[in-house]
């Protein structure tokens, strides 16, 4: 049952497995942790997809992302159309794992 190599002689227990894919998940949460950060204050590409989703004070909050496929989140007016266009933003935070970028003064950050 399962995979040739859960057959093997030697195969590894369940508990090494669930360790090393504990292990795997940090790193990569590390990982994206950094290149999150080493992207802060670069400019990118971004294609806004989908639908505005309420903002705050009276502003549509859009999701997209980068050329390198990092996310990518922005307030704006709610008469600013981005939806479907690729902008050129500066990413100014991190929110969790997105990046909160500002494409000219009337964003926030």
């Amino acid at each position: 049952e399962g995979t040739a190599a859960s057959r093997f002689k030697d195969a590894v227990d369940s508990d090494t497995k669930r360790e090393r894919s504990r292990v795997l998940h940090e790193i990569a949460a590390t990982m994206k942790r950094q290149v999150l950060e080493s992207s802060l204050g670069k400019e990118f590409s971004v294609l806004w997809e989908g639908r505005a989703q309420l903002g705050t004070q009276g502003q549509k909050k859009l999701n997209g992302f980068t050329e390198n496929y990092l996310k990518a989140t922005i307030e704006v007016s709610a008469s600013r159309d981005l939806e479907n266009t690729i902008q050129r933003v500066r990413a100014v935070t991190i929110d969790g794992e997105e990046l909160r970028v500002t494409c000219g003064t009337e964003d926030t950050a």
